[in-house]
């Protein structure tokens, strides 16, 4: 009965103990600002090597930095790895990672059984802030390159721009990658330099991927944005992911973002000429103006403003220069004119960009130039409907899908979620959605479900 009793005892004491060091292995990390939230879960480099092992203090870890006028050889020599395993690693290592290129600073992370006679486990060696090659000598110090495990943080800024759109995101540190994304996301609906005015608010939560130094290394996806306009206008967008694997961003009715025609192919440029009446600046009289133009500098990528087949490929010296013509669904097509060169670069133009070729909405047509009757670097384009042009900026098209179903609920899911945490102002926000938030939120969902909201 007794022996029982202490078996019971002992197993008990070891669960508890294994409970312990299993949670050694992760190191989570949650920081709040004001009108900033920030959690995530993320592994040092050394921490992911030795999850590779049972029990992480049965290894020892040897750091080294390469110095001015040292090699890896001579860093390998100086954590006692025997000459026939140097050989092995450097010439296995080189290939992939050339060491005649390795610079002052280099790390080299050598991990050791932590026993009476050490045995090499591992040699780990940082590529930059996001990879690192990892060589095992149970698998002969076969390169495998790794991406470190980050700290992903999720930042919520909410701000009034009183001049332009850039000048507020530089006032919050907003990175260009992200503004940009932003930007494209809103412009299927509004024109940035027609519809935005003082006073316009804009809100976003997106990604902030740390090391385990806390270091800023990369920034990840935009979860939410919100962009409210002085006429009350308010636009609302969540990241979504299907159950198929496909993102896209979605307004809390359930339609897409994207709509079937792009208003702007370029991104956030400067609007030079509008759809009218206008003297022209070359001709000099005063004539229909049939598209809009948008200066940019020349190279500037152009993108097709939606699905569709090119139809048109050519150069005209007294008018358009290089133009593009798209054929899209229904009666809808787009022209693309004034380009310095079609596609990426002239290999992807001529490989891709043919007469007959499908595109879809996004993709690289063109570069912005100055060819035929123009005076300076733009891009001049035009939708047309029945072949007749209309203003593109005036232009309300349908959104280019809508979730339904098990789908729909899904993501309202996710977007109340997303809705809930853009609240948050402290830590204790930050951990207060919990399993009763949770049924709340689903009963919620329901009802906006019953009303189609």
């Amino acid at each position: 009965m007794i022996q029982s009793w202490l078996q019971k005892l002992l197993f008990l004491m070891f669960v508890v103990l294994l409970c312990f060091a299993v949670a050694g292995f992760r190191n989570t990390e949650t920081i709040n600002v004001k009108h900033s939230v920030y959690f995530g879960q993320g592994l040092s480099i050394l921490e992911q090597t030795r999850d590779r092992f049972v029990y992480k203090e049965l290894l020892t870890v040897q750091t080294m930095t390469i110095l001015e006028d040292e090699f890896m050889a001579q860093k390998l020599s100086d954590a006692n790895i025997d000459y026939e395993t140097q050989n092995i690693i450097i010439s296995k290592l080189n290939p992939v990672f050339p060491l005649n290129k390795i610079r002052v600073g280099q790390e080299i992370i050598v991990l050791w059984t932590n026993t009476e006679s050490p045995q090499l486990v591992a040699i780990n060696i940082p590529i930059d802030s996001k990879e690192y090659f990892l060589l095992e000598a149970e698998n002969d110090f076969e390169p495998q390159k790794r991406t470190k495990s980050l700290v992903t943080k999720i930042r919520h800024v909410d701000g009034i721009i009183n001049t332009n759109f850039h000048e507020a995101a530089d006032e919050f540190n907003i990175p260009r990658n992200i503004r940009y994304e932003y930007l494209e996301l809103m412009s299927f609906d509004i024109s940035f330099q027609q519809d935005i005015r003082v006073g316009t608010e804009f809100a976003m939560l997106f990604e902030e991927l740390y090391d385990n130094k806390g270091n800023l290394v990369d920034y990840g996806d935009i979860w939410m944005a919100t962009l409210k306009l002085y006429d009350d206008r308010e636009f609302t967008y969540y990241r979504y992911q299907n159950q198929d694997g496909e993102v896209d961003y979605y307004a809390r009715d359930g339609k897409t973002a994207r709509k079937s025609l792009l208003k702007t192919p370029v991104s956030n440029r400067r609007v030079s000429s509008g759809f009218g009446l206008r003297r022209h600046p070359i001709l000099g009289y005063t004539r229909q103006h049939k598209g809009i133009d948008f200066a940019a500098p020349e190279g500037t990528f152009i993108k097709a403003a939606g699905d569709g087949k090119i139809i048109a490929r050519n150069y005209n010296r007294n008018g358009y220069g290089r133009y593009i013509i798209i054929q899209h669904a229904g009666s809808y097509s787009t022209m693309y004119a004034h380009m310095y060169g079609f596609g990426r670069n002239r290999t992807d133009g001529d490989r891709r960009i043919r007469v007959g070729r499908t595109v879809k909405q996004g993709d690289v047509i063109g570069r912005v130039g100055s060819t035929g009757l123009s005076t300076g670097p733009h891009l001049h384009y035009e939708i047309r409907r029945n072949n007749r042009q209309i203003n593109p900026l005036t232009q309300n098209f349908k959104p280019s899908a809508h979730l339904k179903d098990v789908e729909y609920t899904r993501f309202l899911e996710s977007s109340l979620y997303l809705d809930h945490i853009s609240k948050f102002e402290d830590e204790s926000d930050a951990y207060g959605f919990n399993f009763s938030d949770w049924l709340r939120y689903r009963k919620y969902i329901a009802a906006i479900r019953a009303n189609h909201l």
